[in-house]
């Protein structure tokens, strides 16, 4: 579906990136025409026939008890190329896609780098104001879990980074109250020291 967000757990999560990896094989693999008459399923004749795919995907959710799924193949000149959904889900559904939007944000902040926008090695303080609180930190190093902040694992509720899960505010209020608490200041760790696998240094 169009990003919206899909409200998947568990193994609906699974079911999506298994057919969108299965659908970009397909796509990359068959110039066939899509088969006519498939239900839920957005094709044109120059297009690949990604049937194959929905029907995998259809008896998955099925056999597992879900209650739905969506695939949808993004081409990088042609946009969306393919959608199918099935039981709950629907082309206008708003869901959460939780860490599956850390693909999604590592894949625009290389596309900025590309155009020349964006220095991932330089300090998020280049960026925003707010950034001196931490000053070494870089983009690269948020991306890599390895900015120092506190992470998912060390404490996955830590208070100070609680807006993470919060729709309070919006994501730069967040990402700011991150970057600026000073309850964190014990337990944070110079950048590229270790791993912390973490959503808050993601949300900045």
């Amino acid at each position: 579906m169009p990003l919206r967000g899909v409200r998947v757990r568990g193994r609906a999560a699974l079911v999506v990136g298994i057919g969108l990896a299965i659908a970009l094989l397909a796509g990359a693999c068959s110039d066939e025409a899509a088969a006519p008459g498939a239900e839920n399923a957005t094709t044109t004749p120059d297009e690949p026939d990604f049937v194959a795919v929905d029907d995998a995907v259809d008896e998955f959710v099925a056999d597992e008890g879900l209650n739905g799924a969506a695939v949808v193949v993004v081409d990088r000149d042609d946009g969306i190329v393919h959608e199918h959904y099935t039981g709950a889900f629907g082309p206008d559904r708003v869901s959460l896609i939780a860490s599956a939007s850390k693909m999604l944000t590592a894949g625009v902040l290389m596309r900025l780098v590309d155009q020349g926008r964006l220095d991932l090695d330089a300090p998020v303080a280049d960026a925003v104001p707010w950034g001196a609180a931490n000053p070494d930190i870089t983009a690269a190093q948020l991306l890599s879990n390895s900015s120092g902040l506190v992470g998912l694992v060390e404490d996955p509720t830590f208070r100070p980074y609680i807006c993470q899960y919060l729709a309070i505010g919006s994501l730069q209020d967040c990402a700011e109250q991150i970057f600026t608490t000073t309850e964190d200041d014990e337990r944070i760790v110079p950048p590229d020291t270790e791993f912390r696998y973490g959503g808050a240094q993601w949300q900045v």
